[in-house]
């Protein structure tokens, strides 16, 4: 059927019409109009039809209209919640009341990106601009100025610019400058301000272009949050910011020492949260700074941690003190015998601990003198610790007193959950005390190939086997992950994790699995964990036939994410068949096409993807 023809401008304005799309079935009835014969059979039907369209778009009513804005937020949600953002909806267009609200709503998100000027944009994405509350603007190249001035954006509260812009202030005084005085259009009504470059790694000279923070809470008054991965100096606050909550400052320059934390409590009185990466010298706290009792998380060191986010999942519950505290890598490596007693200190309110350092272990007689006077305190409320050293062989004298810190502080914490020992901090006595954690739900030990422990594969089998055999008149493990790199699956190893019921995500590194003990590894894995939903491999190797299949027992799989050749594994892929409830399969080389053929057909709901 010819869709010129007046029958095919007929069924077009009829789908319209049965959509409830009056106004594009009139405009369709418009164009037949001008384009059909008069003389055509159908001209009379055509007209019929559109005066009929404009009479029912008359009669029409627009219930949307008349809900309550909680009710239409709601029905967006769901409309756009696990869906394509760049898919057309006609049925968001069926009311122009539902659109405003669209506009208005708290789900509005904008990223904007250099690909295409403003100029050219939809006009009804300008008009929107002006209901936006939060804008992230990505790889922009232009000058903030000209957006805010060319644009209305009279409800942003919200501003994130990631990468290229804020990158290039470092050595670019020019950008520096624009930026502070593009703020300057909109900072009075923003609350919170994101400038970064996260995943890209900054290292700026000493005399490189500095953002002043000063300038920045000048500009912007209000804020309630400030994110900043830009080089910046924190020197000289004068003004009191009391709505200020929370302060992530990634690339500090100069020294940070307890006269500038005092002047920080002094003028962000109701500041909770104080994540700081200072670039070239820190100075060491005091169980004695009177402004720590103030802060729930601290986060101190010279570079951004790997865990710089754990505090979001962290609960307050209205409490006061410190709930994570964070000592990364530093230049001037803090003292254990500093920090132990600030951590003591805080045992009631500490959540989540975290070392990734050096720490200064020559003289620790205040800090064992500190463990002795407290011989019967609990961290009761901590639920996460990791410790990472970059120690070496010959540091090892002084690693004793870190680890037996380490050791004292798992012995008193009876709620501890997450744990992750890496580095010469995994040994026989502190994984030991672990393994008597009856709360453990997630251990990670793995560990880079250059600082791996000798004994490495003995210590963690040792673990799980005491692990299970203290757990075992108990109710038995409530471990849910294991992230282990074996050389070697040990017997003890391979007989816990057939007791291990509750385990629910294995990742295994390992650099070949073709011994028969890894075959009876994921053969116990079969037998006692079939309540696991993500399973990780990576091996520099083939991944073995035998190994699949056993694989493919783990009838509850969801995730299968897997490094190493699979090239004459064809029959065993093919076995994943059987596991019915797999969403996805992660690989890196080696699946046949029509082996993934053949997988998609049998699970139309599999995604299979190449990392």
């Amino acid at each position: 059927m010819d869709p010129a023809s007046a029958l095919g401008y007929l069924c077009e304005g009829y789908m319209h019409t049965q959509q409830g799309r009056f106004l594009a079935a009139t405009h369709v009835f418009d164009k037949a109009l001008q384009h059909v014969n008069k003389h055509d059979p159908l001209y009379d039907t055509i007209q019929t039809a559109k005066a009929k369209a404009m009479q029912q778009r008359e009669k029409r009513r627009d219930i949307i209209c008349d809900l309550p804005i909680e009710i239409s937020d709601r029905i967006i949600q769901q409309l756009f919640t696990g869906g394509k953002f760049n898919q057309q909806r006609e049925y968001v267009m069926v009311s122009l009341t539902w659109w405003h609200r669209i506009m208005a709503s708290k789900q509005l998100h904008y990223a904007i990106s250099p690909c295409i000027p403003l100029d050219e944009a939809n006009d009804m994405v300008i008009q929107s601009f002006n209901h936006t509350r939060s804008l992230a603007l990505t790889l922009w190249k232009q000058p903030l100025g000209d957006l805010f001035k060319n644009h209305r954006f009279t409800r942003l509260t919200t501003l994130t610019v990631y990468g290229t812009y804020i990158r290039t202030i470092a050595s670019t005084p020019e950008k520096l400058d624009e930026c502070i005085s593009a703020l300057g259009c909109i900072g009075s009504q923003l609350t919170k301000l994101v400038l970064s470059c996260e995943g890209a790694r900054l290292f700026p000279r000493r005399n490189a272009s500095t953002i002043q923070l000063q300038h920045i809470l000048t500009t912007c008054p209000d804020l309630e949050s400030l994110v900043c991965h830009a080089p910046i100096d924190i020197t000289c606050i004068t003004d009191v910011y009391p709505k200020l909550r929370e302060l992530k400052l990634y690339k500090i320059q100069g020294t940070v020492d307890r006269q500038h934390m005092l002047m920080i409590r002094e003028h962000m009185p109701d500041l909770r949260t104080l994540d700081m990466a200072i670039r070239f010298s820190s100075k060491p706290l005091t169980v004695d700074d009177s402004w720590l009792p103030c802060i729930h998380h601290l986060q101190y060191g010279d570079r951004i941690t790997l865990n710089h986010k754990v505090h979001e999942d962290i609960p307050l519950y209205g409490q006061q003190g410190l709930a994570s505290f964070t000592i990364s890598d530093t230049s001037d490596p803090f003292s254990l015998d500093d920090i132990a007693p600030i951590i003591i200190h805080h045992h009631s309110t500490l959540q989540s601990l975290e070392f990734r350092t050096v720490l200064g272990t020559m003289d620790t007689r205040k800090m064992m003198d500190t463990m002795h006077k407290n011989h019967y305190m609990q961290f009761k409320q901590l639920q996460v610790l990791q410790a990472y050293t970059l120690f070496i062989r010959s540091g090892m004298d002084t690693l004793q007193p870190f680890c037996n810190f380490i050791e004292w502080v798992i012995e008193r914490a009876p709620y501890l959950h997450t744990v992750a020992l890496k580095g010469y901090t995994m040994n026989q006595s502190s994984l030991r005390t672990l393994a008597k954690c009856m709360n453990l739900r997630h251990v990670d030990f793995e560990i880079h190939d250059t600082r791996r422990l000798r004994d490495y594969d003995t210590l963690v089998a040792d673990f799980m086997r005491d692990h299970v055999d203290y757990m075992a008149d108990k109710g038995g493990s409530r471990l849910e992950s294991i992230h282990v790199q074996l050389y070697n699956a040990h017997p003890p190893f391979i007989d816990a994790m057939r007791e291990l019921k509750d385990l629910t995500s294995f990742h295994l590194t390992t650099i070949d699995l073709q011994t028969s003990l890894f075959t009876q590894l994921f053969k116990s894995l079969r037998q006692g964990c079939q309540g696991l939903r993500t399973l990780s491999i990576k091996t520099d190797e083939a991944i073995p036939n035998s190994i699949l299949f056993q694989i493919s027992g783990l009838y509850n799989l969801r995730t299968f994410s897997m490094t190493g050749d699979l090239r004459a594994a064809d029959a065993s892929m093919l076995s994943l068949q059987r596991c019915r409830h797999l969403e996805r399969i992660i690989y890196d080389r080696g699946i046949d096409n029509g082996i993934h053929t053949m997988l998609l057909q049998s699970n139309p709901h599999l995604q299979i993807s190449y990392q």
